[in-house]
């Protein structure tokens, strides 16, 4: 049996397909790049002091967001074991769901 999808899924469902067009086009990653090459220059950024990433406050993009390969799991190789282990006991739906592997 599938997982119940959470509200703000059923919700995306709802929406005109226009406006999920638009979204679609402004999630693609070429508009993510370009917008965080730009977060120098944006008065919406601010330098996140702990780790030295510039921050755009409209759209919570920050520089860390850039030159990522798009694989899928690829956080679960920067955790170590232990820390990779706990998050799949802990979310197995949803990284089923979403095509993660442990």
């Amino acid at each position: 049996m599938e997982p119940a999808l959470p509200e703000w899924m059923r919700a995306a469902r709802r929406l005109a397909p226009e406006t999920l067009a638009a979204l679609f086009a402004a999630s693609r990653r070429v508009v993510i790049e370009t917008r965080i090459a730009a977060l120098p220059a944006l008065a919406t950024s601010w330098r996140n002091k702990a780790n030295g990433d510039l921050v755009d406050t409209d759209t919570q993009w920050h520089t860390h967001h850039a030159g990522r390969s798009g694989v899928v799991g690829r956080w679960s190789q920067q955790l170590d074991p232990p820390q990779a282990a706990h998050i799949a006991a802990r979310l197995p739906g949803y990284m089923e769901r979403f095509g993660y592997r442990a």
